[in-house]
């Protein structure tokens, strides 16, 4: 009954069911790093072209719960975390994960990239300390993180396979 009401709160979950391969991203930064920056690490405009699906789990402690489902249904996945969630993924899963060298990809990603931030937080008037408008503008415009051509890197073998 657990697992239904999971899958009727989140319909990507229900569409990776069916796709090639699921992303479980630990929050927001993470998903939009993963809809935005893999395609492009794939050659790929979207992930949808490449039958991947991206999960925002919302937090670190939903990454197991989720990591659990998608086995149980046979569905390949990767996991896409920060330092501090990756402490959190159970044993099973760990050679899942690629994780940001940091203990918040936002800060991480900002801390990378402080010209592009600033530029998009002046354009979208935003004074947020952390805003996700800005995040997708910054992700947009930047080539993708090492981290996520280092994930592209080992889900390419898989999208070779009919």
């Amino acid at each position: 009954m657990k697992v239904l009401k999971t899958l009727s709160k989140n319909q990507a979950l229900i569409e990776s069911l069916f796709a090639r391969l699921a992303i479980l991203c630990e929050g927001d930064a993470e998903y939009f790093v993963a809809e935005i920056s893999l395609p492009k690490a794939l050659g790929a405009e979207t992930l949808g072209e490449k039958e991947i699906v991206a999960i925002n789990c919302g937090a670190d402690t939903s990454i197991n719960g989720y990591s659990e489902i998608l086995t149980s249904f046979g569905t390949p996945f990767y996991i896409l975390c920060d330092r501090k969630a990756l402490s959190r993924v159970d044993a099973e899963y760990k050679g899942k994960c690629t994780s940001f060298p940091d203990d918040d990809t936002y800060c991480y990603l900002e801390k990378s990239n402080k010209e592009e931030f600033e530029e998009a937080r002046k354009s979208n008037n935003s004074s947020k300390e952390k805003d996700n408008v800005v995040l997708r503008e910054v992700l947009y415009k930047i080539k993708p993180p090492k981290e996520v051509t280092e994930l592209a890197e080992k889900i390419k073998p898989m999208l070779t396979n009919p």
